[in-house]
């Protein structure tokens, strides 16, 4: 475990890179994400490095980097980071002339985000009836799951629909997730019918297949050497340009720098721009099955 604020704004505290305005809140979150996007990495050098760069005045750099350290040397399962909550004491107050920033992070291994049999079926089942519904009446309206507590989890999530070899339609949700029990099936209408680089599919097959990839959190890599084909997925975000390419994405002979040069043109960037400025480069696990 360790302990650390994160930003701390205001004359008081003698950092005042932005004015108070309606606009604060939001700019706090961005400059609080550069340090819990720095920890993601599971990299201690990573994370001093980038809060150099930020600025960002998380008074407990070097316990956090510590125990980045030590968890990078666990052998096994790879590590990913949860965001747990996010606060600033501006929003508790109402005032952010002088505001704090707090997040519990919590560092889980790979396996405490797969789910059981049971809930995957449940969400194919829901995804299924959902394609059908769709199907019989031309009404796009989600069908739930039946609740079980694993799928109120907020956590990204892609549905594809397949048939006879052929993509029909790929959509997933990453940033400001939903609880799956609501995101597949609203997926699944989004790969049916939103898709933007096909036409709506909504005369779907009834044997089409259902692909569901349930992806762990993101975590900040260096480079591509970090990226595993066949195992990893890829997410990019540099301003208003950003893409992710599935783990299963791939053909034979691809390597990672093969598979992050196409990421980068899928969001409209300079291949093998890795160093630009504002660019962030994330690796992913995902859970995929499908019926």
């Amino acid at each position: 475990m360790a302990s650390s604020d994160l930003t701390h704004y205001g004359r008081g505290f003698h950092y005042v890179p932005f004015p108070v305005d309606r606009q604060i809140a939001a700019r706090l979150r961005e400059l609080d994400r550069s340090v819990i996007d720095a920890a993601c990495g599971v990299d201690s050098a990573l994370f001093l490095e980038k809060l150099s760069q930020s600025g960002a005045t998380a008074c407990g750099s070097q316990p956090i980097a510590l125990l980045l350290h030590t968890l990078s040397l666990i052998d096994g399962e790879d590590i990913f980071q949860q965001e747990m909550d996010y606060q600033t004491s501006g929003e508790m107050t109402g005032d952010f002339h002088e505001s704090v920033s707090y997040s519990a992070l919590g560092f889980f291994h790979r396996s405490s985000f797969e789910l059981n049999e049971a809930e995957r079926s449940e969400l194919l089942r829901s995804a299924r009836a959902t394609l059908r519904h769709l199907g019989e009446t031309g009404r796009p309206t989600p069908v739930p799951p039946q609740s079980l507590p694993a799928l109120a989890r907020r956590v990204p999530v892609f549905v594809s629909i397949h048939n006879a070899g052929r993509l029909l339609g790929c959509v997933g949700r990453v940033r400001r997730p939903l609880p799956l029990s609501d995101a597949v099936p609203e997926m699944t209408l989004a790969a049916a019918l939103h898709d933007p680089r096909r036409p709506p599919a909504a005369g779907i097959p009834g044997d089409a297949e259902i692909e569901i990839s349930v992806l762990t959190p993101m975590k900040l890599v260096r480079g591509i050497d970090a990226i595993r084909i066949g195992r990893d997925g890829a997410y990019v975000e540099c301003g208003a340009h950003s893409a992710l390419l599935l783990p299963q994405v791939v053909d034979r002979g691809w390597t990672a720098t093969r598979f992050v040069d196409l990421l980068f043109r899928k969001a409209g960037l300079e291949p093998r721009a890795y160093g630009a400025p504002g660019t962030r480069l994330y690796g992913f696990q995902a859970q995929v099955f499908r019926r």
